[in-house]
């Protein structure tokens, strides 16, 4: 379908930010790189035409730089940082007004095979200890503190403790893995498409393209949560409100220098096909010194009224 051929689009432009051996970084920047986003929206858009829904528009944040769960407790306090809450936030909203939609955490990695996801990586095993065993967590930007101190928590004026539903044998709605395809990947077959969802070792195959445009037509069993923006009443939605209003308010400032931290906010609503890729996004957008928040991609229907 063309959504999976604008994915193999953005995969194929990922070299243009490292050269022949992308890394997971890379690939998830290609994302958000204005080329890339220019034919994801088209080709996203060209899907729901053929099944007859609303045409959509996408923005795209990207934050380089990911909040930590500390979920290791000790004598009361927050011990020590445990993994990343994820690499990317896909929202869809249900409707132009943006105040209510279904939200997914996606927890992306670089992989030989297309159809398990290696266990054996130290971060990947505590990102699934956190994520299938639903334990509490602290939400920070700080991935590291002097002993006997406890993380600052994202949000100092709100709660940024959390607990989410553990995984049993059903797909959990909110969350997911997101295999990558590795350039040297040699057991993965030409005719399967390069970005793959699955809750690992290889549990709940699909295609990205499938998991995101189920999203947005909602079938039964559909991935993402639910939530209404605002509503502090319960974890998950409290969780993306905080997320979603941190990253939104990184999007003032200009970058001094730290290109360890870039931030880049752009809306298919408001662009053109870019004509090249200009080597990336350092030096072509400005971007906040001290960005907050998750990478995320807002995908929200054209008001029709």
């Amino acid at each position: 379908m063309p959504l999976e051929s604008a994915f193999e689009y953005i995969w194929h432009i990922a070299p243009h930010f490292s050269g022949s051996s992308p890394s997971e970084r890379d690939y998830l920047r290609a994302v958000h790189h204005p080329s890339g986003l220019y034919v994801w929206a088209t080709s996203l858009n060209l899907e729901l035409l053929r099944l007859g829904y609303p045409a959509v528009s996408v923005a795209s944040v990207w934050v380089d730089h990911t909040p930590q769960c500390w979920y290791t407790q000790k004598k009361g306090a927050w011990h020590k940082p445990s993994c990343e809450l994820a690499d990317l936030l896909i929202v869809t909203w249900d409707d132009h007004r943006r105040k209510a939609g279904r939200a997914l955490l996606v927890q992306a990695k670089k992989g030989k095979s297309h159809n398990r996801i290696s266990v054996s990586n130290k971060s990947t095993k505590k990102e699934l200890q956190l994520l299938s065993g639903a334990s509490k967590f602290l939400l920070s930007s700080q991935t590291s503190v002097a002993s006997g101190r406890s993380p600052y928590p994202l949000n100092p004026k709100v709660n940024c403790e959390f607990q989410l539903p553990s995984y049993g044998t059903s797909r959990l709605q909110h969350c997911t893995f997101l295999q990558i395809k590795d350039a040297k990947a040699k057991r993965w077959p030409t005719i399967i498409p390069s970005w793959q969802t699955m809750w690992p070792p290889n549990s709940h195959p699909e295609t990205y393209g499938e998991a995101i445009l189920g999203m947005i037509t909602q079938p039964i069993n559909a991935m993402g949560k639910h939530f209404a923006l605002g509503n502090m009443s319960n974890d998950w939605d409290r969780l993306i409100t905080v997320l979603i209003n941190d990253t939104l308010a990184s999007s003032g400032g200009t970058a001094r220098g730290k290109k360890q931290h870039t931030y880049l906010y752009l809306d298919s609503r408001n662009m053109d096909y870019p004509g090249s890729l200009n080597g990336g996004f350092d030096g072509e957008i400005p971007v906040s010194d001290d960005p907050q928040g998750i990478s995320t991609v807002f995908i929200t229907p054209e008001n029709l009224g």
